[in-house]
């Protein structure tokens, strides 16, 4: 009796030593298979996969903090947001900037969103917006010169941004010299700002101001052809007006305009 007992335990343990033999071979080839598909970089460090994967994650979430802190109207709220997005993120140049304009526009508050700005550039040295924002900061603390240089360096990273010509000017204009003021609110305005061209024609008696064309490879147009056609136009519109035009200049853009026939008489400018 003993005996058969025990014939039937080993064969027992038999069994369960196969199946278990048979599952070990069968996890180790899947797990093969799995390293073929990791990279050299996994094989080294076997938690860059799961960090990669971490990483990405918490930049999803990182965004949506960033977006949080935009839609509050609660200061204190939106710069928790926005400080919850940075642990997550800590290279979120976005999540300094716009925790600095809460703290400037919000909380009054020039110093510390002055850090905010500082920190976002030493993450980002080519942040249009950090060196604006920096600029408009110093710009109200009255630290002029520090501003103008800011907005010096915002240009740089944007040739085409013209608030920053617009409130480089500005700042030229309460340190007293207004012909620096004109030369930046003349840029601002040859760029599209339509306020700093208002500026000139309606304070400065600019006639009208050109807009500098924003395409590079563009061609330039010949200004000698250009008036030359607009000339031969007004004779022949001229001549449809019985030889005499009525001219007036229009407060609108500054050209000569005919009041019976509409014919453009241009502008001194464009000569």
């Amino acid at each position: 009796m003993i005996i058969g007992i025990i014939v039937v335990v080993i064969v027992v343990i038999v069994v369960v030593a196969i199946i278990l033999l048979a599952k070990f071979a069968t996890d180790e080839k899947r797990i093969n298979q799995e390293n073929k598909s990791v990279s050299a970089d996994d094989i080294s460090n076997p938690f860059a996969f799961v960090i990669s994967k971490t990483k990405e994650a918490m930049g999803k979430d990182a965004e949506q903090y960033l977006e949080q802190g935009d839609k509050e109207s609660d200061p204190d709220k939106a710069i928790a947001a926005y400080e919850m997005a940075i642990k997550l993120k800590p290279d979120l140049d976005m999540g300094y900037i716009n925790m600095g304009l809460t703290y400037a526009e919000k909380k009054q508050n020039l110093k510390k969103a002055l850090l905010c700005y500082e920190k976002a550039l030493s993450i980002n040295p080519n942040s249009n917006d950090a060196y604006f924002n920096r600029g408009c900061a110093y710009a109200r603390l009255k630290e002029f010169d520090k501003a103008i240089e800011s907005y010096k360096e915002a240009v740089k990273c944007n040739q085409y941004d013209f608030d920053s010509y617009w409130y480089m000017g500005c700042c030229y204009r309460d340190k007293g010299d207004e012909e620096k003021q004109i030369e930046c609110v003349k840029i601002a305005a040859e760029l599209g700002d339509e306020k700093a061209k208002s500026w000139l024609m309606e304070e400065k008696g600019f006639v009208s101001v050109s807009v500098k064309n924003k395409t590079k490879e563009e061609p330039r147009v010949d200004t000698t052809v250009l008036l030359n056609q607009m000339l031969k136009e007004a004779e022949e519109k001229q001549r449809a007006c019985g030889g005499h035009h009525d001219w007036e200049m229009s407060h609108e853009d500054g050209r000569f305009y005919c009041t019976k026939c509409g014919a453009d008489g241009g502008s001194p400018w464009d000569c």
